[in-house]
């Protein structure tokens, strides 16, 4: 079914993560496109037209996009039907389906049916739309309600861009906060490439992007079945999981990786997995202390 297996990862210490998923699965995974844009300057991504001149986000979103688009290019060079994406901090929810084995991810893989309309998959995502407005497929799987772009873009500026994702009346869906996991299409690939060079947005709003506009369209597994290791810059859980990439503009970490990260993980995230999925979820509260953003949890009822 899967052609490739990709990864985002430009850390020796977090390619052991998806060591470890390669091991199980005895699958490589391939991050040779992954980008180190902390290397480089905005200016750089700029001046050499891969991202639009009032890019809005770090470095670290630079990066995260180009790898996505380098990904993209290499499915559409090599006409992959299915490829599999996979972030370096990816992990297993074990709390809904046990521990990780190659035969319990494809018990999982096995209920998606190929001939159905769908350009991507998502094994992994923070969508937090209430369960009660997704479209059920069948089993565990959905399609995450988006709504529809009315204003087109008007030109190669965030600023056109951000305008016409707000002529969606949906604008509150609450889906596709991440792209931790998923399978793409070759089709789903092709259509990607038409908001990268210049990228208008950090990857994972250029696909919300993608399924708004009608270019793609999605499954979800809900309850997803990974998560992340990385925390959202939440001060209880800097000396427990990794730091958010995405959101920096340098990185000087220590950080180490180890297998007891994903029971440490729980609580640590600014969207929790509910041990109650029937309810539909609520979003947490955040108060802001000095530069740093708490998030405080309540359990649906």
């Amino acid at each position: 079914m899967i052609d490739k297996i990709y990864g985002l990862c430009i850390s020796d210490e977090r390619r052991k993560n998806l060591e470890k998923y390669e091991r199980i699965l005895d699958r490589e995974i391939d991050t040779s496109f992954s980008e180190n844009a902390l290397e480089k300057s905005l200016q750089h991504y700029i001046d050499t037209k891969q991202i639009v001149p009032d890019w809005r986000g770090s470095l670290g979103g630079v990066g995260c996009t180009i790898s996505f688009f380098n990904i993209y290019k290499d499915i559409v060079k090599n006409e992959y039907k299915y490829s599999m994406i996979f972030e370096d901090d990816v992990d297993w929810n074990t709390e809904f389906y046990g521990e990780f084995s190659k035969e319990a991810f494809n018990n999982q893989l096995g209920k998606i049916d190929l001939n159905d309309d769908w350009d991507i998959f998502y094994l992994g995502t923070e969508s937090m739309g209430a369960l009660s407005n997704q479209r059920h497929i069948r089993d565990n799987i959905y399609e995450l309600q988006h709504g529809k772009i009315e204003e087109p873009i008007e030109e190669k500026t965030f600023k056109s861009f951000n305008e016409s994702v707000n002529s969606n009346s949906l604008r509150d869906h609450g889906n596709f906060g991440g792209q931790q996991a998923f399978i793409l299409t070759y089709n789903g690939a092709l259509q990607l490439l038409k908001y990268h060079s210049p990228a208008y947005e950090i990857s994972d709003g250029l696909m919300e992007y993608a399924i708004i506009n009608g270019d793609i369209k999605n499954r979800s597994f809900i309850p997803t079945l990974f998560s992340q290791l990385s925390h959202p810059r939440i001060r209880e859980c800097e000396d427990k999981l990794w730091t958010s990439l995405t959101g920096t503009d340098s990185w000087n970490t220590d950080e180490k990786y180890s297998e007891d990260m994903s029971k440490m993980k729980k609580g640590c995230s600014a969207w929790p997995v509910s041990k109650r999925y029937d309810a539909d979820f609520q979003r947490p509260q955040y108060k802001i202390y000095g530069t740093d953003m708490i998030a405080e949890f309540k359990e649906p009822e």
